[in-house]
């Protein structure tokens, strides 16, 4: 599961709009 955060973190920083996406994947199994 880290490196999948890991990807969302890094569009996180490309797009404000990513962070709900982390969110999302946090949530994921």
């Amino acid at each position: 599961h880290s490196f999948s955060i890991v990807i969302e973190t890094v569009q996180c920083a490309d797009d404000p709009d990513a962070v709900c996406t982390r969110s999302v994947t946090v949530r994921l199994p």
